[in-house]
């Protein structure tokens, strides 16, 4: 079908987005991720999420390969199903690695050695001793004054400084 008027002339410009075909550069995408994620398929340990894995670069060609190597993005909500805007523990680079897969076909992923299942938040106190250098800190019982004395000596410290360089 024409669409044929006088003095009416139509035009089809496709906007759409898209990745040109040509070689070009591929980027290379860090994730943080949980460890040992299951993977999309529901069935065994994504590939990439094992600590043996960490720090390796994997060439990802698709979606679907992307969700098999490191697992489906995880979102944290609160208790009435909201989203956690910006929290530590949701997955934005492994969904960033996914939407970019979506318009083009080849992405390089690393996983860096961060297992965000640490940063859950617990109700219990720790009862083990904490791993390798890394401390507990209670901070309940902790005296925290003088730390903040000192970071306001600190401060002060460079305000006065900035203050006499500008007068010279």
């Amino acid at each position: 079908m024409a669409l044929v008027s006088p003095g009416v002339q139509v035009s089809v410009i496709d906007e759409s987005f898209y990745t040109p075909a040509e070689p070009g550069t591929v980027p290379c995408i860090f994730i943080a991720t949980a460890q040992d994620k299951t993977s999309s398929s529901g069935t065994g340990t994504a590939q990439g999420t094992t600590a043996a894995n960490a720090g390796k670069v994997f060439l990802m060609t698709s979606q679907r390969e992307l969700a098999e190597t490191f697992g489906d993005p995880v979102f944290k909500t609160d208790a009435s199903n909201n989203p956690i805007h910006g929290g530590e523990t949701n997955e934005y680079g492994l969904q960033a690695a996914y939407s970019f897969l979506g318009v083009a076909n080849r992405a390089f992923v690393v996983r860096a050695n961060v297992d965000l299942g640490q940063l859950e938040a617990s109700a219990t106190a720790p009862a083990a001793n904490p791993v390798a250098g890394t401390y507990w800190f209670d901070t309940v019982n902790s005296n925290t004054e003088y730390l903040n004395g000192m970071v306001q000596r600190q401060l002060q410290q460079v305000v006065n400084h900035s203050q006499t360089n500008q007068l010279q």
